[in-house]
């Protein structure tokens, strides 16, 4: 690997940790275990870092991978990473905004879900500081985002059938039913960077 490729691996890790981070705060929040102001505010910094850094990394992988296909890998990593930090902000308004009734169990478990699914991301980052020393660790952990983005398909159902499968209130299913959709693009967002990730470092 050459030096301005470990360059831009560095500046990537950084880039992560802001959306990982961010997240682990929103998680935090959505369960009841973190402050939602606080959260908010560590969403919306993120964002704002990560805007600005996003530039840099475009400059830098340009220089890195120019004529190769780790090109387009690395530039859909970036564009998914900050699709998951945008999503955050928006879920975390809505929460802040207003409440209908409170948060279905099965969202807490997807919210959880979530989080988990980030710390994973976070960690597989962490081991590219030497990619052929902590490969098996890098696909194992990919793998383990997998099996949670899976888990989540699971919460979606039993969501869906909560709220239609009874007496809900129509503001309730509709207000939920948006967390819950904001919850599965972060999840699948998640899930989206692994292959590219993998494809870049592989």
């Amino acid at each position: 690997m050459s030096n301005k490729e470990d360059k831009f691996l560095e500046a990537l890790r950084l880039f992560t940790n802001e959306v990982c981070e961010a997240g682990q705060a929103a998680d935090g929040a959505l369960r009841g275990i973190g402050d939602m102001s606080s959260a908010l505010e560590r969403v919306t910094q993120a964002k704002r870092n990560c805007r600005d850094q996003r530039e840099v990394l475009t400059e830098k992988l340009y220089k890195v991978y120019k004529g190769t296909g780790k090109m387009t890998e690395a530039r859909s990593f970036i564009s998914k990473a900050y699709g998951v930090v945008n999503q955050l902000k928006e879920l975390l308004y809505l929460l802040d905004t207003v409440q209908v009734g409170q948060m279905p169990e099965e969202l807490r478990a997807l919210s959880e879900l979530m989080g988990a699914a980030l710390l994973e991301m976070q960690k597989i980052m962490a081991y590219t500081v030497d990619v052929k020393a902590n490969f098996m660790k890098i696909e194992a952990r990919s793998r383990k985002i997998y099996t949670l983005e899976e888990r989540g398909d699971t919460c979606i159902r039993e969501c869906l059938r909560l709220f239609y499968g009874g007496n809900q209130d129509s503001m309730y299913v509709l207000y939920w039913k948006d967390i819950m959709h904001g919850l599965e693009q972060i999840l699948d967002g998640v899930a989206g960077m692994v292959m590219p990730l993998q494809k870049m470092v592989g």
